[in-house]
């Protein structure tokens, strides 16, 4: 019944449109909080949904990949869906007779699970894009729209103008709209839509580096928009939990979900600032089918480094033997997330970074 889009004239809201009829559209049954962007969305998704927490609310929360169990993307103030209410929503799906991607499933899974467990608030990140991600059937409260690069090039969009244009689709008439920094064609769409903009300032959190004061920004004009007390907000910012984002395993080993030019930079600058600590930095990465090292990794962090290319099996992941033969001429290794573990307890003086994509830094945790 799961079917895999993979090119962009296959994404619409058309099957996800029917199943959210069937099921009498569950979505309508709580307020949303609708997240895109580039880079941050998981981030300031997560931040909204502490901070909701610690207001006291009854909230969900939808966001994607997972690291090691699927059902790290749906939970609620109570914690991650049960193995039995997945399969009971799965199998509820599946028995409607309509023939959902991978996706589309498990979006619908949540917004049935959010509706039951009787949620205020829902916090929902999109998958990808925005204008066709099949999240966007809701009507929420407010939008974010942490920032644009380039992604998913394979599935989506090529140009920062394009990718804008469909991230701005999430937009919806009337409905504020939260984001950073200046961007013409999100603040054309917002005037069309006559939707409110909101410019977010940084705000400190608990989670690591610079950029992360600018996700709590934008988590902070959410929740002061939507009434949460100024001390509540502090306290959401401060004990934010979001594995897999600058995230030390050991002092000396750190993994980090960055996967895109715009995230490889900010991986970039951070260790740039904390290069003195260590003899040296070895790049360890896996990256996901589709893309190329050369054109990613090696661009950004330099020809004379020494990199490691994560064995980490998925269907997700382009396959080491690929990657391998791409890194022509640079010098490179080939280790299980158990041997790197080992080396970094090893050499202590060394720095180890994970990164790539969050389809395998989830071996590391």
């Amino acid at each position: 019944m799961f079917q895999d889009n993979t090119v962009i004239n296959e994404y619409n809201l058309k099957k996800i449109s029917l199943a959210d009829k069937i099921f009498e559209h569950p979505h309508q049954a709580f307020k949303s909080i609708h997240i895109t962007g580039t880079n941050g969305k998981g981030s300031v998704a997560k931040m909204v949904f502490s901070i909701l927490q610690k207001a006291g609310k009854k909230v969900g929360c939808f966001t994607s990949p997972h690291l090691n169990d699927i059902r790290e993307r749906i939970e609620t103030d109570a914690g991650q869906i049960s193995k039995k209410d997945f399969v009971y929503y799965l199998n509820k799906i599946l028995r409607s007779g309509v023939s959902l991607s991978y996706f589309e499933t498990l979006v619908m899974i949540a917004f049935l699970y959010f509706k039951d467990k009787k949620c205020e608030y829902a916090v929902i990140e999109v998958g990808m894009g925005g204008s066709v991600d099949a999240t966007n059937i809701i009507r929420p409260i407010m939008s974010c729209i942490t920032s644009i690069g380039v992604d998913h090039e394979k599935y989506l969009w090529s140009t920062a103008k394009e990718i804008a244009i469909h991230k701005a689709g999430i937009i919806k008439p009337g409905v504020p709209v939260v984001i950073n920094k200046k961007n013409p064609i999100i603040e054309k769409t917002a005037k069309e839509k006559k939707a409110p903009i909101i410019f977010a300032k940084k705000k400190p959190t608990n989670l690591l580096w610079a950029h992360q004061e600018e996700n709590a920004g934008l988590a902070y004009s959410i929740c002061k928009k939507l009434w949460i007390s100024e001390n509540k907000i502090t306290q959401g910012l401060k004990n934010v939990q979001h594995p897999g984002r600058l995230q030390y395993i050991t002092k000396n080993l750190l993994i980090d979900g960055a996967h895109n030019i715009d995230g490889l930079h900010i991986l970039k600058t951070y260790l740039t600032s904390i290069r003195k600590k260590y003899k040296k930095i070895i790049y360890c990465f896996g990256l996901k089918e589709g893309k190329d090292p050369r054109e990613l990794i090696v661009p950004i962090f330099g020809k004379d480094k020494e990199y490691i290319i994560v064995k980490e099996k998925s269907i997700m992941l382009e396959d080491v033997a690929s990657l391998a033969k791409k890194m022509i001429g640079e010098k490179y290794i080939l280790q299980t997330p158990t041997q790197i573990k080992k080396l970094a307890k090893q050499n202590p003086s060394t720095l180890y970074v994970v990164f790539g994509s969050l389809y395998m830094i989830g071996a590391f945790i």
